[in-house]
């Protein structure tokens, strides 16, 4: 499955999330517990394929710096931080939604 992230260009290709991920290599080099760390409490996105994801190119590492360096703002990250709050809130009633019996309710 492809999909399009704020950690990969937009201009480049979409995200291939992929089971074939060198799962040893993100392990012996402690990775996997910085992108846990990174990930803490944000499950519903499933964000830790995405950050496994290999890079293709010194490009797109440039790029994830310019956004993790945007990120570092405060006022842009209090900013996302509203807007996925909003999303999750959104979410969680849609999910909702679908536990209804009624069309009423």
């Amino acid at each position: 499955m492809s999909a399009f992230s704020i950690l990969f260009p937009p201009d480049g290709e979409p995200y291939e999330s992929s089971a074939d991920q060198d799962v040893d290599l993100l392990f012996d080099l402690n990775l996997d517990q910085i992108i846990a760390a990174v990930t803490l409490g944000k499950e519903e996105y499933d964000l830790a394929p995405v950050f496994g994801a290999p890079l293709r190119n010194v490009d797109e590492v440039r790029y994830r710096q310019e956004v993790m360096r945007d990120l570092e703002d405060t006022v842009t990250s209090a900013a996302i931080k509203d807007f996925a709050g909003s999303v999750r809130k959104i979410r969680q009633s849609l999910g909702l939604v679908e536990k209804l019996y009624y069309d009423s309710q």
